[in-house]
């Protein structure tokens, strides 16, 4: 196995088992059961339906992006394959890493990420390459006036924030209106983040998703 467990200190997830303060509550850092997740109903329950210790298994982490690819998962004693697309997610050190879809993110490899956020309404974020379209201006280098221009493409990194309802497993974008969607039995909270200003969003958005975490609770089952 290639692990890099490096990304625990710096992923700024406490790993502190001070963050379960209460048998089942799940609270933003609270440490799942290590093992693999077929299914959400697994992963909600806090039951995994395999453990590390009954499969062998190969994967890659990216240090930077904390973004783990996986080859193959082989269950012990010459068991059968098991197809790392055909899983929800699973558990290392107490992190959840849910399967991001190939519609989303295009890699040869079945690809995770670690849930950075738990709690009633879950988050995760990772980067895909995207191309976008570049106005080019070529300059005249006797007199420095443009003579010609063209569209060209350009790889960029897109940021891909997304929230997860712990609760149903569903998922969908980290947006405004997504958020307000989401937190309707705040109401005080939902005013809060109708207000907020574009300028905001960026770094007030996610403080609004904690907020709501830390006040709205949800227990494993």
């Amino acid at each position: 196995m290639k692990l890099v467990w490096t990304f625990l200190a710096t992923i700024g997830i406490a790993v502190s088992l001070a963050g379960q303060s209460e048998p089942g509550l799940v609270t933003k850092n609270f440490l799942f059961e290590d093992g693999i997740y077929l299914s959400h109903r697994s992963f909600r329950n806090n039951t995994p339906d395999l453990s590390w210790d009954e499969v062998t298994s190969n994967w890659y982490t990216n240090p930077q992006t904390f973004i783990v690819q996986m080859e193959h998962i082989q269950l012990l004693d010459e068991g059968p394959s098991l197809a790392p697309d055909s899983i929800w997610g699973f558990s290392l050190q107490g992190i959840p890493y849910v399967r991001l879809s190939r519609e989303w993110i295009p890699k040869e490899l079945a690809t995770f990420a670690p849930l950075q956020l738990r709690g009633k309404i879950c988050y995760f974020t990772f980067d895909r390459k995207d191309t976008t379209e570049v106005l080019i201006t070529a300059y005249n280098p006797a007199n420095g006036l443009p003579f010609r221009q063209g569209l060209v493409e350009k790889e960029i990194d897109v940021d891909c924030p997304k929230i997860l309802r712990f609760e149903t497993g569903e998922v969908t974008d980290f947006t405004r209106e997504n958020l307000i969607r989401w937190i309707e039995d705040d109401p005080e909270l939902v005013a809060a983040v109708k207000a907020l200003k574009e300028e905001e969003l960026k770094t007030k958005l996610f403080k609004s998703l904690l907020i709501y975490v830390d006040r709205n609770e949800v227990y494993i089952r």
